[in-house]
């Protein structure tokens, strides 16, 4: 190739280029707007995707919500009628005690001859808790109130509640030993025995035993319990703002 032939090809080559740098300056903006489309696009599609995992993350989160919720409530239901029906019984155990049950007080009274081998219990379901707790960020906010509040009532249902329970279990079935073993009456047919009725009447021992359970069931038992129906409540409440809020 001739040196004339070699410059007229540098020259095209330097007009094409031309024409393409002319081309581009002319339409420059529409390869921007072709460019912010495509990010756009893309940055969009990220942003859809990751609302839609928010979504159902937070449907999980309600759906964990309303169980617990559903759960507290059956549970508020039976802590109420057992302090009711404790409540009941406090005036024929301080009767006991100050000597001041007449016996037809103590024929009248149904639950008397049971006053220390019965106990009312409970044992709430953690089913809600469960799933809220196997969920991706249950603990990212340790200052989620809700969650926290959630936590401190099982942690109470699981920990104090059964304690409690056990304790007065524990007595109870000490008590029904000793009666086997000691009390003639236990094995007799008659749903009152007379003897039975002078001993829970009478007995320095059987007021020894009424005290026990007393301050059991009405100084830490019955305490516990309405602990834990103001928590329920209050995490009703705090549920129902959460769901609603969300």
């Amino acid at each position: 190739m001739s040196e004339n032939e070699e410059a007229d090809n540098s020259k095209a080559r330097f007009r094409h280029l031309k024409v393409i740098f002319a081309h581009f300056r002319e339409e420059w903006y529409k390869y921007v707007i072709q460019a912010t489309v495509v990010i756009s696009g893309i940055v969009i599609a990220f942003a859809l995707e990751k609302w839609h995992l928010i979504q159902l993350e937070q449907e999980e989160f309600t759906d964990a919500y309303e169980l617990i919720a559903q759960e507290i409530s059956v549970d508020t239901t039976h802590i109420s009628k057992i302090i009711s029906r404790f409540e009941k019984r406090r005036t024929s155990y301080e009767s006991i005690l100050k000597d001041s049950m007449t016996r037809e007080e103590f024929d009248a009274c149904y639950y008397c001859p049971r006053m220390v081998t019965s106990l009312y219990t409970i044992s709430p379901t953690d089913l809600g808790f469960e799933h809220l707790s196997k969920l991706a960020d249950y603990r990212i906010g340790p200052a989620d109130t809700l969650n926290r509040a959630i936590e401190e009532y099982y942690r109470e249902v699981h920990v104090n509640l059964p304690m409690w329970q056990e304790f007065i279990r524990y007595d109870i079935q000490e008590n029904i030993g000793h009666w086997k073993l000691n009390m003639s009456w236990y094995y007799k047919r008659e749903r009152r025995p007379e003897e039975m009725i002078d001993y829970q009447l009478n007995s320095s021992e059987y007021k020894n035993m009424v005290y026990v359970q007393r301050n059991l069931i009405y100084k830490n038992y019955i305490p516990l319990l309405q602990k834990l129906d103001k928590h329920a409540l209050d995490i009703l409440k705090m549920i129902e703002f959460r769901i609603k809020g969300d």
